[in-house]
């Protein structure tokens, strides 16, 4: 293993001691799991019935279809509704998580003592970034697919659930990058908490506000402009509107991040 490879180790598991210690970790990944589990089940118990009645007019190879047509959709609909029960709880998840790490270590020391040691500024707020966006997108994605794989029988359209996972990090990764700036420039525990949940909760109402430019809602929400794709709404988004929407949403994330990453580098800790 090269030398910085192992330097990008040891700043994790530093960061794993210091920052995200018991039970920060354990609670918020508790509190997407059991949302994402909850939200997923509520739809593994729909039911459609089948008339099985001999006669001429009857087609088993129709009504096989129709049935594997309507479990593939409960699938997608059950991750989908998941992933859209997450909205309530990300805008105060990951504002509170980016404060009780990032911003908190401006006020009890912890980063001064940590870059008393021989540690890249850019790498230390990096690592916060991948462990943050990693603590909530991996319990968020996969919770509700345990459902859908284990639960719900029939095939799967992978396609969407893909679509659907993509948004849902393009969501984390913009949410977490601008937090993070948020913190870095603020400096303070609650004040990043605070301004991180009005925030995202002010773009949650305008994105769903009518008159809203779709561009600017599908970049700061592509999770919408995803369900709206996979629902077939009449005069609706296109494949190339999604597309635009999820690297838009990337884009705006990882600029933030570089901004993050250049202010941490000159201010005073």
């Amino acid at each position: 293993m090269s030398e910085g490879n192992q330097n990008c180790r040891a700043i994790i598991e530093l960061e794993v001691e210091t920052s995200y210690r018991f039970p920060i970790v354990e609670t918020v990944v508790a509190i997407i799991v059991f949302v994402g589990l909850v939200g997923a089940a509520s739809y593994s118990n729909r039911a459609m019935t089948i008339a099985l009645v001999p006669g001429q007019s009857w087609n088993g190879t129709e009504a096989s279809h129709i049935y594997s047509s309507f479990l593939e959709q409960t699938s997608t609909s059950a991750y989908m509704f998941s992933l859209t029960s997450y909205a309530g709880i990300l805008v105060f998840l990951i504002p509170f998580l980016v404060a009780f790490t990032t911003a908190r270590g401006f006020e009890d020391g912890t980063l001064q003592t940590i870059l008393s040691y021989p540690v890249s500024r850019s790498k230390l707020l990096l690592s916060r970034f991948v462990l943050t966006a990693t603590i909530v997108g991996v319990p968020a994605t996969l919770a509700p697919l345990t459902v859908v794989y284990g639960f719900i029988p029939g095939p799967k359209n992978i396609e969407a659930i893909l679509m659907l996972a993509a948004a849902l990090w393009a969501v984390v990764i913009l949410m977490t990058s601008m937090t993070m700036l948020v913190s870095v420039v603020l400096r303070g525990t609650l004040v990043t908490a605070l301004t991180g949940v009005v925030l995202w909760s002010a773009v949650a109402v305008l994105t769903f506000m009518p008159g809203f430019p779709a561009l600017i809602s599908g970049i700061l929400n592509p999770m919408h402009i995803v369900q709206r794709y996979l629902i077939g709404i009449p005069e609706g988004p296109f494949l190339t509107d999604v597309a635009i929407a999820l690297a838009g949403c990337v884009i705006f994330g990882i600029v933030a991040l570089v901004a993050s990453l250049a202010l941490f580098s000159r201010v005073e800790v």
